[in-house]
């Protein structure tokens, strides 16, 4: 009996309408990326009141971040930038590490002798030999422990 009224209903149905594009409620722009008419959880940002799109998508983390002026990103004047004859041999690097300069205004230069500045070359030299021979010993043995 069901089945009959099915038929019956399927002839004296009218031929449906061709489906154009479904319809918006809203224009489409104004829509999330996401499918029309399902129930996503609505964030705050996907629908913003009256359409004001006032803080969306702007970056609001570092705002309140001070800029520095732009006294303060001049170069200060430090004596670590200028270059001295009686250091000539020595890297700046090595001289503020061995307490040449303990900070940038303050300099022990005047008071080095010429077989202090010699011994500190002399140090920074060895230093630098021992880095060498360590750097090649760590080579040979990457590629011996590679090849086993």
């Amino acid at each position: 009996m069901y089945n009959e009224r099915r038929a019956a209903n399927r002839n004296r149905a009218l031929p449906s309408a061709p489906k154009g594009p479904p319809s918006y409620p809203r224009s489409r722009d104004r829509l999330p990326h996401r499918l029309p008419k399902r129930s996503y959880p609505l964030r705050r940002d996907d629908h913003p009141r009256e359409h004001h799109y006032s803080r969306h998508q702007q970056q609001t983390r570092y705002q309140e971040t001070p800029v520095p002026s732009f006294e303060s990103l001049k170069p200060r004047d430090t004596r670590w930038d200028v270059c001295i004859a009686k250091l000539q041999g020595m890297s700046a690097r090595f001289a503020k590490a061995s307490g040449v300069f303990p900070s940038p205004s303050i300099s022990r230069v005047d008071t080095l002798t010429a077989e202090e500045v010699k011994e500190l070359i002399g140090k920074q030299q060895k230093y630098e030999q021992m880095r060498r021979e360590r750097q090649v010993s760590q080579n040979i043995s990457g590629i011996s422990n590679s090849k086993a």
